[in-house]
């Protein structure tokens, strides 16, 4: 049995300068779950400290990159 208490995936909120102020979601890691979001110069994210568990855990990220996002539809 596996559960989840580290590792969240934490999205923020913007001030008016759009400097990262708070957590606005948490996605918490789950078996077949996929996260999906866009990262971009006013967009902040990161992951909670993966706590050592007694059971192996596995993830994969990765990357999409877009030269000229306006191109993108």
């Amino acid at each position: 049995n596996w559960s989840s208490d580290s590792g969240n995936l934490c999205l923020l909120n913007t001030d008016d300068r759009n400097c990262p102020r708070s957590i606005s979601s948490e996605i918490s890691p789950r078996k077949n779950l996929l996260a999906l979001f866009e990262v971009s110069n006013v967009s902040f994210h990161f992951v909670d400290e993966v706590l050592p568990f007694k059971n192996p855990r596995r993830s994969l990220t990765g990357w999409f990159y877009f030269k000229n996002s306006q191109n993108v539809d």
